[in-house]
């Protein structure tokens, strides 16, 4: 039995005239007239009551035409759901991102324009380190990613592709004295205790900090390291230390913090998406299409 046949019954049952379902299904009558009795011969049943004139459905037709209705139903949904899912309306992504992210607002934009326009396919999101990120991404546990750039420990199987670029900025507790100032050098926080963001997280922002205090002359003294960002900007906010944050970070609605950007901070730090290479997704496309809709900023 096959799809054909269903649709060849179903017409001859709601014409009870095989000439009349012949022009219906643009055939002519001995083919259908055979294909009617090839099924009959499958479901080993008689359909139709045939007289010279007329023909009607059997007690057996009635009860199978609701069900071949019903499965030319699926089969058209199943079509319609494949080609949804091929165009990426249909489906599930999942995405990780780094906690220092949703200070860009790149998540809650792309979210909501995505959704806008795939109602249908779901997105599961989930804060993860960068190098949980890479990992869980290998082992296909997630589409994509948001991680921060460049990763200390990529993959052969994993792209990235940049998506937004910003300074640096010092992160003070208000009673701070520098927080008077409307900038600052980085030779200004020689003395100052730091709280960072730790190296084996999967970027180089630590390495990113050292360097920049470096090129200024001094080593910073680290007292404290927090895996999320929003705890380091708590504890700067508590009085226990100043931080180098990316500039975005100042969205944060904190007491007791003030952020100043830095003169002579001449580096950058990229928010980069990270996904499997040659990855084939319809909706990741479109996903992707979207976060890299917006231009870099030049270093």
């Amino acid at each position: 039995m096959n799809l054909r046949q269903l649709r060849y019954f179903v017409a001859v049952a709601e014409e009870l005239h095989f000439g009349r379902a012949a022009v219906r299904l643009h055939i002519s009558q001995p083919p259908l007239s055979q294909q009617i009795h090839n099924l009959e011969e499958v479901l080993g049943v008689i359909l139709f009551k045939r007289e010279k004139k007329r023909i009607e459905l059997t007690f057996a037709g009635q009860v199978f035409l609701d069900s071949a209705r019903k499965l030319l139903e699926q089969s058209q949904l199943a079509i319609h759901s494949a080609r949804r899912a091929a165009k990426g309306e249909v489906g599930t992504l999942a995405i990780g991102y780094a906690s220092s992210i949703p200070f860009t607002g790149l998540i809650g934009r792309i979210v909501r324009e995505f959704r806008s326009q795939r109602p249908d396919v779901q997105l599961q999101i989930k804060e993860m380190r960068a190098v949980d990120q890479i990992k869980a991404m290998v082992e296909k546990e997630i589409d994509i990613g948001f991680v921060r750039e460049p990763l200390l420990q990529a993959h052969p199987l994993v792209e990235s592709r940049c998506v937004y670029r910003e300074a640096f900025v010092v992160a003070l507790p208000t009673d701070h004295p520098l927080s008077s100032v409307q900038a600052v050098r980085l030779a200004d926080l020689h003395d100052a205790p730091f709280v960072l963001y730790p190296r084996d997280c999967g970027t180089v922002l630590y390495d990113q900090v050292i360097r920049l205090c470096h090129g200024a002359g001094f080593f910073p003294s680290v007292i404290q390291e927090t895996p999320q960002f929003a705890s380091v900007l708590d504890l700067v906010s508590a009085g226990l230390g100043i931080s180098i944050v990316p500039a975005s970070t100042a969205n944060a609605s904190l007491p007791n913090v003030t952020f100043r950007p830095i003169i002579d901070a001449v580096e950058k730090t990229d928010v980069s998406i990270v996904y499997r290479k040659e990855e084939s997704s319809a909706a990741l496309a479109a996903f992707m299409a979207m976060a890299s809709a917006e231009p870099v900023p030049p270093a």
